[in-house]
């Protein structure tokens, strides 16, 4: 039976943000549904797939500088876009579309009187920019080398690898051995990735005054990093690991339908089955402990019985010196917490407290903290896939020492242990 053929969600031009998020809180439905019908006919909706259409195109050929083209590959790749993509949305960005775009035109308008708010803080920026040049100048050169890290194919096995082990039964030593090492492979490289977009989120929020919210960030990208090097060291924990993705899955649907019952109508009897039987497949592999009170079976929660302290001193001591840090204090800010909320106020003349509208302090404990596990990261990957770049990598480290000297890491942590008292 030939395939429905799908309407083509296209986005119109909009002359206000305000009329953008109505036109996607309208079509919301319409978007979600066109997904679901393209996940079943392995067609994917892509960025592109959605700018098609609002204007006719002609293919043209432009000479691009090569460092410029290596730019615009790098930064599309931070925005998980295509470099063609994000080249044509700059231009359409830089392109005038009526008189009164970007310039003050024949009705006098500016962009600034079109956007009355920015995105950020202006002068948290400028302050940020001059207290840290010298972080701002090395950062260049890390994201030139993460680019080579993880900008890149990752090897799949071998024909010749898949047919030495084909006469084989799937619970022979040689074949888990060999689905542990891919398993391990992909998880490590692209919870990597996901740490690498984290540090560069880190950077934005701390560049803008937003110290708290940085630490929010920091946390996250160090478990991931934990996480990786544990993985690392014992590739076959890579199974469990993956394999909770189908628990989370069934959660996250079961909460989902709790909220919004008619969610099930949706979806097939088949695709909800199919996902309850490997919600149950996963979740039996879970293995169960007794309680030492009532002597009642308990089933692991999470992948690992492991918790992440012990993850980070079996995988790397470096890592484990940083767990309060980079760990623990986040926690105090992601959550509702009395430390978090005593950490934002300070006290004032008259016997209250204000409360701390920018925190540059943290920020830049934010950054410098942020630095340190970019570059276990990156050391990371290189020793596991073997990518070469230990000179590289070191000169890093090196520039690290420089950045930020001695005394400004003494009086940072020296400021962190005043706020413990």
């Amino acid at each position: 039976m030939a395939k429905a053929k799908m309407r083509q969600v296209v986005i119109p031009k909009f002359s206000s943000e305000a009329e953008e998020a109505a036109w996607w809180d309208t079509h919301r439905s319409e978007i979600e549904t066109e997904i679901r019908q393209r996940m079943r006919q392995r067609t994917p909706l892509t960025l592109g797939n959605l700018l098609q259409g609002t204007k006719p195109s002609q293919p043209v050929t432009l000479r691009i500088a090569k460092e410029d083209l290596e730019t615009a590959r790098r930064l599309a790749a931070q925005k998980g876009l295509r470099y063609q993509t994000y080249i044509k949305m700059l231009l359409r960005e830089a392109l005038p579309e009526g008189p009164n775009r970007g310039t003050s035109g024949s009705a006098g308008i500016t962009d600034r009187e079109r956007y009355p708010i920015g995105i950020g803080t202006g002068e948290a920026q400028k302050q940020f920019l001059r207290d840290h040049e010298a972080f701002i100048r090395e950062s260049a050169e890390i994201y030139k080398l993460l680019h080579k890290t993880f900008i890149r194919q990752l090897v799949p096995p071998s024909d010749e690898q898949i047919k030495r082990l084909e006469h084989l039964s799937n619970s022979d030593p040689s074949v888990i051995q060999f689905e542990d090492k891919v398993m391990a492979d992909r998880t490590i490289f692209y919870l990597g990735r996901v740490a690498a977009d984290d540090f560069g989120e880190l950077v934005t929020l701390s560049g803008n005054g937003w110290g708290f919210g940085a630490f929010k960030i920091l946390r996250g990208m160090f478990e991931r990093i934990v996480t990786a090097a544990f993985i690392a060291k014992f590739p076959s924990k890579a199974r469990a690991f993956i394999e909770g993705e189908a628990i989370e899955k069934w959660k996250l649907w079961r909460r989902a339908v709790e909220v919004v019952p008619d969610l099930e109508s949706r979806y097939s009897s088949e695709e909800i089955r199919t996902l309850e039987r490997r919600y149950k497949e996963a979740q039996a592999k879970r293995s169960l402990s007794y309680c030492k009170t009532c002597k009642q079976p308990k089933t692991q929660e999470a992948w690992t019985r492991v918790d992440l302290a012990s993850m980070a001193k079996t995988a790397d001591v470096g890592l484990a010196e940083l767990y309060g840090s980079c760990y623990l204090e986040p926690t105090f800010h992601s959550h509702p917490t009395s430390l978090g909320l005593e950490r934002r106020l300070r006290p004032s003349e008259c016997g209250g407290f204000t409360y701390r509208d920018s925190s540059p302090q943290e920020a830049t404990r934010a950054v410098l903290l942020g630095h340190n596990l970019v570059l276990r990261l990156l050391a990371l990957q290189n020793n596991y896939f073997r990518l070469g770049l230990d000179e590289e990598v070191n000169s890093r480290f090196s520039a690290f020492a420089k950045v930020w000297d001695k005394q400004d890491r003494a009086d940072m942590e020296e400021t962190a242990h005043a706020q413990s008292r």
